[in-house]
């Protein structure tokens, strides 16, 4: 029986097509048994702070994978709440930037969160999925 690499991941991006072209790479590849979706930052923020002191593994990611370019709260918007948040449950939870964006000073920008562990351009391709 195949194991999966991870209980949960989260996708956080504006985009519906890529995000189920994601989820089903993800899926399909056993790298997630659970694949939390949200298409606005505000909104897995809200999902954080509901789910603060869950010890369940499928509802807290390991990883999010975090567009940048997104509509009223962009990656950057989300990445400084998200390191805000003091709940135990997420002190191992990683983020990798998963984006359209080339811009070196975006990439550069990315390291400055210690929430953040890679820069992966769009889109999600199974050579990534090592990096994950």
């Amino acid at each position: 029986m195949n194991e999966y690499k991870y209980k949960s991941i989260m996708l956080i991006d504006d985009s519906d097509i890529d995000n189920m072209v994601n989820k089903h790479i993800l899926s399909k590849n056993m790298v997630a048994e659970n694949i939390i979706v949200f298409t606005s930052a505000n909104d897995a923020l809200t999902y954080f702070s509901e789910n603060k002191t869950t010890t369940d593994e499928m509802l807290i990611p390991k990883i999010i994978l975090l567009d940048i370019n997104m509509p009223i709260m962009n990656g950057f918007g989300f990445l400084v709440e998200f390191e805000k948040i003091t709940a135990d449950n997420l002190k191992n939870t990683k983020v990798i930037m998963l984006t359209s964006s080339v811009d070196p000073n975006d990439i550069r920008r990315s390291k400055d969160y210690s929430s953040v562990i890679s820069f992966i351009s769009k889109p999600l391709s199974l050579e990534h999925l090592d990096e994950i």
